[in-house]
């Protein structure tokens, strides 16, 4: 099952990166506001790293990799002539790190439920 989730995992991230390098259109997808993009972008790939990893250890090395992974998309960003670097994206996505942080057992609790129903399917 964690070969799935990884998978999940990096196809969400190239994701993630290849919209954010796309130029700005009107019907682009966005939830309205550049900042809940990344709130909610960052949430699922906390999620999902989560799953994808779930021996590693959080803050030291989930949210540092996460938070890199955003300050290489805002270097990318500037580099692209039509989006801009900013501090505050980069905020914003580390505040969904930390917004994750207390729905961890949740979702734990959630992975493991469906992998058991799953598993009685299967």
């Amino acid at each position: 099952m964690l070969l799935c989730y990884r998978i999940v995992f990096y196809f969400t991230a190239v994701t993630v990166l290849s919209l954010s390098l796309l130029p700005l259109d009107e019907d682009f997808i966005s939830t309205g506001w550049d900042k809940t993009n990344h709130l909610l972008a960052f949430f699922v790939l906390a999620a999902l790293i989560d799953s994808a990893y779930p021996l590693g250890a959080y803050w030291r090395c989930k949210v540092l990799l996460l938070i890199a992974f955003g300050l290489l998309i805002e270097v990318l960003q500037f580099f692209t002539g039509y989006r801009l670097f900013s501090w505050l994206d980069l905020l914003a996505d580390s505040l969904a790190l930390c917004l994750f942080y207390p729905f961890r057992a949740y979702w734990a609790a959630g992975l493991r439920w469906s992998e058991r129903l799953i598993g009685k399917s299967g």
